[in-house]
């Protein structure tokens, strides 16, 4: 969204999430492989291709439309579409609309029912995810003293319905809609009391860390920062310049960007923000969600229909990712091959790495098996050189990798390519190539493994240069 504005494509969406890093899992995993692989949104997040479609992913990763848009749903609903489909399906989906929804509404409802209704209206009435927070609503409404009576219903009645593979028919459930149920539970058992609400969604199980973070980012919202406890707030300092795990943000930064997005989307909608003296006024325009998205739901059979396909999924997947990989590499390296390449880290080309273009990531096959770029040709007379610029990981102090340099599969030299007091830095090589001066020679380099620790090759350049003839 900082580098795209708000007109962001999903096809913009899914290319800047195949070339994240960050390790995931479940949904967001398997879609971030799909989109790498050529299975684009909104395949990369439908069922035939994507067996976690129902789990948690997107709605713990939805927060952040309604953070920027307050009050805003209509904006907050139709930009989470955008980023949804690439991982999610049916009440998948209408998980992380039902987030952003509720967060919109928190920043000018007190009432916690409200918030939970206005997120509702969002998505399907008739999905089994609306259903189902209606039942703890209910619930509530009846007996609102008992919060493990309301948990145990949900019990009873839906946590059977997972249909995420590590969960089917086991205790385990990672499904988008029953932990939902739990956020919705914790806020109105918990009394608008912040050490309650994440007590109560904490006790309440399966995906409990992130249920916990869903309900307190909702009630913070309701309350304001101010009026969050002192012991949530103590140690943001000790963290808030240092970055989330593989991204450009730390704490900080992070507010700072969602602020200016927020102040874009105000104005672009008819609001405006305005400075008087040291204090800020922000007029936010009004608006109800849009009208829900046409029902689509993740069954049973569809399961069942699905399973055979899903066997073969991986091996596509790696399949259509490695054509994909060759055909970027043979762009880049003009006249080199690629092979043995792993898919850790991911491989790929990067817009930019430690300061430097148009970069190539490889990463060793496994722990034995190096990665391999080679070249075939006649070396030019005289005394010629292969240059190579590369560098290593900078997501570890302890990354690094073997450079090794084959000529007619002799070696000729052995480089560790490591960082330099932990921060990415550019190495320049350069091999002497003239005993193979005007021969047919084949070059091989190798990125391979120096233990297993973050051993991607960042190439920033592979070069045969001419030598000279004196």
């Amino acid at each position: 969204l900082e580098d795209k504005g708000l007109s962001i494509s999903p096809a913009e969406a899914a290319d800047y999430f195949s070339r994240t890093e960050y390790p995931l899992a479940h949904a967001n995993d398997v879609a971030r492989n799909n989109i790498r692989a050529g299975i684009l949104p909104p395949d990369s997040g439908h069922p035939r291709y994507n067996p976690h479609a129902n789990d948690i992913d997107f709605q713990i990763d939805a927060d952040l439309f309604g953070i920027v848009c307050p009050g805003m749903p209509f904006t907050a609903i139709r930009l989470a579409e955008v980023f949804g489909p690439m991982m999610s399906y049916g009440d998948g989906l209408y998980g992380g609309l039902f987030v952003a929804g509720m967060y919109s509404a928190a920043y000018f409802e007190n009432d916690r029912a409200a918030v939970i209704e206005q997120g509702l209206k969002g998505i399907p009435a008739e999905s089994q995810y609306a259903q189902l927070i209606r039942d703890v609503l209910e619930f509530y409404r009846k007996d609102s003293a008992n919060w493990r009576g309301c948990w145990q219903m949900l019990e009873d009645k839906w946590a059977k319905t997972d249909l995420c593979p590590d969960g089917y028919n086991k205790p385990f459930n990672i499904d988008a809609k029953l932990n939902g149920g739990y956020v919705a539970l914790a806020l109105l058992y918990g009394e608008a009391d912040f050490p309650k609400t994440l007590e109560i969604a904490t006790r309440c199980g399966q995906d409990n860390d992130c249920n916990t973070s869903t309900a307190a980012g909702i009630l913070g919202a309701m309350q304001g920062y101010s009026r969050i406890p002192r012991p949530f707030k103590v140690g943001i300092p000790v963290i808030s310049e240092k970055p989330f795990l593989n991204t450009k943000y730390p704490f900080t930064t992070l507010n700072q960007t969602c602020k200016k997005l927020t102040e874009i989307i105000i104005r672009r909608n008819g609001g405006d923000v305005q400075r008087l003296g040291d204090r800020e006024y922000f007029s936010v325009p009004v608006q109800s969600p849009p009208p829900p998205p046409s029902l689509e739901q993740f069954t049973e059979n569809m399961m069942e229909d699905y399973k055979p396909g899903w066997i073969q999924l991986e091996k596509t997947r790696r399949e259509k990712f490695q054509a994909a990989l060759q055909q970027d590499f043979a762009k880049w390296s003009k006249g080199w091959t690629l092979s043995h390449c792993g898919t850790d880290m991911p491989p790929g080309l990067r817009e930019t790495y430690a300061g430097r273009f148009d970069v190539f990531v490889t990463h060793p096959q496994d722990q034995n098996t190096p990665c391999a770029l080679s070249w075939k040709g006649t070396l030019p007379p005289g005394n010629p050189q292969l240059r190579v610029t590369a560098a290593a990981s900078d997501r570890d102090p302890g990354a690094d990798w073997l450079l090794r340099v084959y000529v007619n599969d002799q070696k000729l030299d052995e480089k560790t390519v490591g960082l330099k007091d932990g921060a990415a830095e550019w190495h320049e090589y350069r091999f002497d190539l003239t005993p193979y001066a005007g021969q047919e020679v084949t070059i091989r380099l190798e990125n391979a493994a120096n233990g297993w620790n973050f051993e991607a090759a960042y190439w920033g350049k592979i070069e045969i240069a001419p030598g000279t003839n004196g």
